[in-house]
C-alpha cells in the first residue's frame, strides 16, 4: 500500500503562527479543517499541484484565524504541576509519552500514557495531550450541567447555554437575560463534586440573577454539602492564575 503524500509547513495569520499539514488523497474535494491543539490539516486531491494547495490556504486565512481564536479561549486548559505531572478531576496524573500508535492514550488511576511514532518531539505529544483534556472539559463539564439540572428538577429552569473558556477569575458565570451559562474550562482540574457544585450554582442564577437569600436558599435545598464543596475549591484557586 502506497502512503499518501504529505508535506507540513507553517502557516502565518496576522501576529499568529500555526503549523500546517497538507496531505493528497483519493478524493473530489478540498477539505481544511483546524484541529482544537492548532494544527491545520488541508486535505487535497492527488492531482492539485502544492504551490494551488497553499494558495488555498491563504485565501482561507481569516477563517482559520477565526478557528484559532475560538480554540484559544481552552488553551492550556490544565496547568502542569511538577514533575510532568498535572491535576485532572482532582488527582494528580503523571504524563508518560511512548512509542506507539499516533494520537492513542490510555487513561489509567494515576497515570496518562500518550502514544505516539515520535515519542522525542515533546511539543507533538503535548497538544495531543491537550486535545484530549479539552475534549475531555466538554464532555465533563457538560456531564455535570445535566446532573445539577436533575437537582433543581423542582423549579422551571429557562432554556440555557453552556459555553467553555479559561477564565482567570472565577469558576462559572450566568448571564440570566441570555441563559449563557459559562464554565472555566480548568475546572476539569477538581473533584467531579465541585463541578456539580459550581454548575448548580451558575443554574440557580437562572432563578435568582443575584446572591440574596433566597438564591442561598435554593441553591443549599438542592445541594446541602455546597458550603464544603465551596470550600475545596478555594484550595483550587492558584489553577485560575
Amino acid at each position: 500500500m502506497i502512503s499518501p503524500r504529505v508535506t507540513e509547513g507553517t502557516l502565518t495569520v496576522g501576529e499568529q503562527q500555526a503549523p500546517y499539514r497538507i496531505t493528497w488523497k483519493k478524493i473530489k474535494n478540498i477539505n481544511l479543517r483546524v484541529k482544537s491543539g492548532g494544527q491545520v490539516e488541508l486535505s487535497v486531491p492527488i492531482n492539485v499541484a502544492q504551490a494551488e494547495a497553499e494558495r488555498f490556504l491563504l485565501q482561507k486565512s481569516s477563517w482559520v484565524l477565526r478557528s484559532l481564536k475560538k480554540y484559544a479561549s481552552l488553551a492550556e486548559t490544565i496547568p502542569p504541576l511538577e514533575n510532568g505531572a498535572f491535576l485532572y478531576l482532582g488527582q494528580p496524573l503523571m504524563l508518560h509519552i511512548t512509542p506507539g500508535p499516533a494520537g492513542r492514550i490510555l487513561l489509567e488511576k494515576d497515570a496518562l500514557t500518550v502514544e505516539t511514532p515520535e515519542p522525542e518531539n515533546k511539543d507533538a505529544a503535548q497538544r495531543v495531550t491537550q486535545q484530549w483534556l479539552e475534549e475531555q472539559s466538554r464532555v465533563i463539564l457538560a456531564q455535570a450541567l445535566e446532573e445539577a439540572r436533575r437537582l433543581l428538577w423542582q423549579y422551571s429552569l429557562p432554556p440555557y447555554t453552556m459555553k467553555l473558556r479559561k477564565m482567570k477569575s472565577r469558576w462559572g458565570s450566568c448571564q440570566p437575560a441570555t441563559g449563557i451559562i459559562t464554565l472555566n474550562s480548568r475546572l476539569i482540574c477538581v473533584p467531579y463534586s465541585c463541578i456539580v457544585a459550581v454548575a448548580a450554582h451558575e443554574l440557580t442564577h437562572l432563578l435568582h440573577p443575584n446572591h440574596s437569600p433566597s438564591f442561598y436558599a435554593v441553591l443549599n435545598s438542592v445541594m446541602p454539602l455546597y458550603p464544603k464543596h465551596r470550600q475545596t475549591l478555594s484550595s483550587f484557586a492558584s489553577i485560575l492564575r
